[in-house]
């Protein structure tokens, strides 16, 4: 390894190995945003919408704006996060609560 003295007269030993460019971060994650993250059937019900799993299926056999497909890996379905999104972008805000005042 190189070695040199600083200014106050103390010696540094310099690594060769310098820390990636930031482009090399920026092309990893331009690689991220390009790759489908699939949700499981937990991660549907739980984390992104607030429906039981049958009305999910109801919802799949409409005719008009039907629910995304599950892909199916394995035996197990899993649902495009961005097609969840797209379709529930396209729904109707329906206000919470009940009542009127």
């Amino acid at each position: 390894m190189p070695e040199a003295l600083n200014r106050a007269g103390r010696l540094v030993v310099h690594s060769l190995w310098t820390p990636p460019p930031p482009a090399h971060d920026q092309r990893r994650s331009e690689v991220a945003k390009k790759l489908k993250r699939f949700l499981s059937r937990k991660q549907l019900l739980h984390d992104k919408i607030d429906l039981s799993y049958p009305t999910i299926i109801k919802l799949m056999s409409e005719r008009v704006n039907p629910f995304p497909a599950p892909v199916m890996i394995g035996s197990r379905p899993f649902w495009d996060e961005d097609e969840v999104d797209k379709y529930m972008a396209n729904q109707p805000r329906r206000p919470r609560g009940g009542g009127a005042a």
